[in-house]
């Protein structure tokens, strides 16, 4: 059976997905309502809190049973902007926060086919999006259960894109910068719109950054407020080491293992007795990181904009699996190149990239092996190597 017909015989049943899709939104909102404080919307709420009373958001306040930190572990801009979140209940945002999340993803999702098709690539749009929720489904269903901000952050990167490709630097300027303060995992993607000599988005990003960042500061004042971003700066870099090494999830063959190679590579040394494995961990990390960056920057091929943001969670201290709904920003590129032109070496490359994201569900020693980690290296090399078409490049 032909990929048009496959779609056809899909788009008849589209009303049927719609609503299946619903009913687990539903159910994700409805299984937040109920089940005990978890997630980070816990945490979201927490540093509103504290930015409104100008208290110190990383570090414990006296009387506060939640010690020896507050869990709040975004960046000061971010408490900010969560602030709304204190107009509802806890019980209430962790029903409302996956319907939020469930939007921005499907806004980025439909700004991201905007982008492609731009370019010319043509392919049945249901089966993109079945082949994309095959490749990072799980992670995505992780951050929704979650109550995690990662599909916020996915949606302002494809906003990026789009704007973009349309020419639109103030706005994708401003999409990407509002996307690192959440999360700074996408900054190699600043990286490639300079190696295309987009340097009015760039400089307009950085302005926004500049200010997003700068905002905070006028309500808590310029000494308190530098103290508030080294005391995060700190809390991330404890954070990171951490969560590098795990020995306990790896003793009984946890699923949850930190994915960034860093962590992956410390791993592997301190089961081998190396001294400081998280030092030489990171090291690999960014050495490796660095000269597949410089190698995309140099060779810019067409969807090396994709490789860019995978090189972001590849180089990050902490890639939890709900970071890996990054996925979805190369997985509907890819998902269109195999329909649109599809060859047995196409196919075979996107079951292998496929396997190594779903065989820890099946056998979850693999996450040890590195599956998560080598899953972001494999998708690099589709889109450096790939031969991809010209589509889709800003």
């Amino acid at each position: 059976m032909t990929a048009a017909r496959v779609e056809a015989a899909l788009r008849r049943t589209r009303p049927a997905l719609w609503v299946l899709a619903a009913l687990l939104l539903g159910f994700v909102a409805y299984r937040g309502a109920l089940q005990p404080e978890r997630g980070d919307t816990r945490f979201f709420q927490r540093g509103a809190e504290r930015f409104a009373a100008r208290a110190p958001l990383y570090t414990a306040v006296r009387g506060d049973p939640r010690s020896p930190t507050s869990g709040y572990t975004y960046p000061p801009p971010f408490a900010l902007a969560a602030r709304p979140t204190l107009w509802v209940s806890p019980r209430a945002l962790r029903a409302l926060w996956p319907l939020a999340m469930a939007a921005c993803a499907l806004g980025g999702y439909l700004a991201l086919s905007r982008w492609a098709r731009a370019g010319g690539t043509a392919a049945p749009e249901t089966l993109v999006l079945l082949l994309t929720l095959a490749l990072c489904g799980r992670y995505v269903w992780n951050d929704l259960r979650h109550g995690q901000s990662n599909l916020l952050v996915v949606g302002l990167v494809c906003a990026s894109l789009c704007h973009a490709q349309r020419k639109r630097d103030g706005w994708a300027g401003l999409a990407l910068a509002l996307a690192l303060v959440i999360k700074p995992t996408a900054w190699p993607l600043g990286l490639w719109f300079l190696a295309q000599g987009r340097l009015r988005l760039v400089g307009l990003g950085a302005l926004a950054g500049v200010a997003a960042l700068s905002v905070p500061g006028l309500l808590y004042g310029p000494h308190a407020y530098v103290g508030e971003l080294e005391a995060w700066v700190t809390r991330m870099r404890s954070f990171a080491d951490e969560e590098a090494l795990q020995p306990e999830l790896v003793a009984r063959g946890s699923t949850l293992l930190n994915a960034a190679a860093g962590a992956w590579v410390a791993r592997g040394l301190h089961a081998l007795g190396v001294g400081d494995p998280v030092g030489w961990g990171r090291l690999a990390a960014w050495l490796s990181g660095g000269l597949a960056l410089g190698w995309t920057l140099w060779r810019r091929p067409p969807h090396g904009a994709a490789a860019c943001v995978l090189l972001g969670a590849w180089v990050s201290p902490v890639t939890w699996k709900a970071h890996l709904v990054l996925l979805a920003i190369p997985g509907v590129l890819a998902a269109r190149r195999v329909l649109a032109r599809p060859t047995p070496l196409a196919w075979t490359c996107w079951g292998a990239w496929l396997a190594l994201v779903l065989l820890p569900k099946l056998l979850p020693a693999a996450e040890a092996w590195g599956c998560s980690t080598l899953a972001l290296a494999a998708g690099w090399a589709w889109y450096v190597f790939g031969g991809n078409s010209p589509a889709a490049n800003v």
